[in-house]
């Protein structure tokens, strides 16, 4: 750790470094690799060339000079997949992208439409997600790629786009059912009140549909919502002012047996939705473990609901 410290306290804030490693101990170019790495974080700095002269190879003219800065560029791919495969956050991810862009077509590239789904769903872009479009056209630009036979694409982006299409692939185009995916993603990304959120949005716009009203209504959104979420146990739900123009396409939602049925579900979202959105300052706070046991366990007991009714496999 010594020779770490050393080496890493030579480099200066926001340095351009380029690295010759033909004169060192063996191990010494992997102690460089991870302290520029770490450097590149922590003080900004920008990798312009690693290098090594191979004397070993040496013939009658000269020894040869290998250029290993795509050595230390895989490094710099696996913390931009991590980043999107453990967190949703594409920006790393858009810049080691973007310069694989310069060799294709305005059309063709990939790393806005990686960044747009990634800042949709960080976002909560909700007709976005419902739309399905920014997905479908991900994917049609990663399958662009995967087959390019006339530009070579970078070996290190290809099970990176694989894993990418995963991601994607269990969204489709206008689909309201494209919260429950959304759910997922937000739950396996940490992302507690996004998915609560997501949760019961989804249910609205799906009841919504399936009505046949216009799931973008803001009003009518605000009003079923409400309603669904209002506990009946000790009086009724009454409508006032301008909720009344709803009430009776409202209640002839409520009639409907996945309504019915989800209801009790939605009703138990109240207590840890409010302190989710009161950041903890409630009467009984939950622990972060507990929050997200009973966010999964209500995203379960919706799952059972649309697999009862046939809504999904």
């Amino acid at each position: 750790m010594e020779s770490f410290s050393d080496l890493y306290d030579a480099i200066e804030e926001c340095d351009s470094i380029i690295f010759d490693l033909t004169h060192s101990f063996r191990y010494l170019p992997m102690l460089f690799f991870s302290i520029l790495n770490y450097a590149q974080y922590l003080k900004h700095i920008s990798v312009e060339g690693i290098y090594y002269g191979a004397y070993e190879a040496r013939t009658d003219a000269a020894a040869p000079v290998f250029d290993m800065l795509d050595a230390y560029t895989v490094m710099q791919w696996a913390n931009a997949a991590d980043a999107f495969t453990s967190y949703g956050i594409a920006d790393k991810l858009y810049w080691q992208i973007k310069k694989q862009d310069l060799e294709f077509s305005d059309s063709k590239k990939l790393s806005d439409s990686i960044l747009k789904v990634s800042n949709n769903m960080n976002y909560s872009r909700g007709q976005r997600i419902f739309e399905g479009k920014m997905f479908s056209h991900c994917i049609e630009k990663i399958n662009i790629y995967k087959n390019s036979a006339d530009i070579k694409v970078n070996p290190i982006l290809l099970p990176i786009l694989d894993t990418v299409e995963q991601k994607l692939k269990e969204f489709n185009t206008d689909d309201a059912l494209n919260f429950i995916p959304a759910v997922k993603w937000y739950i396996a990304h940490d992302m507690p009140s996004e998915a609560i959120s997501m949760l019961k949005e989804g249910i609205v716009t799906y009841l919504i549909v399936h009505s046949g009203k216009d799931y973008k209504t803001p009003q009518l959104r605000l009003v079923l919502g409400q309603r669904l979420s209002f506990i009946t146990k000790y009086n009724s739900f009454e409508y006032k002012g301008s909720q009344l123009q709803w009430k009776e396409i409202v209640e002839s939602i409520m009639k409907t047996e996945f309504a019915v049925k989800v209801k009790p579900v939605i009703e138990s979202f109240n207590s840890f939705r409010n302190d989710l959105d009161h950041g903890g300052f409630v009467e009984q706070a939950r622990s972060p473990e507990n929050l997200r046991n009973e966010i999964e366990s209500a995203f379960n007991a919706v799952l059972e609901v649309f697999k009862g009714e046939g809504i999904i496999p």
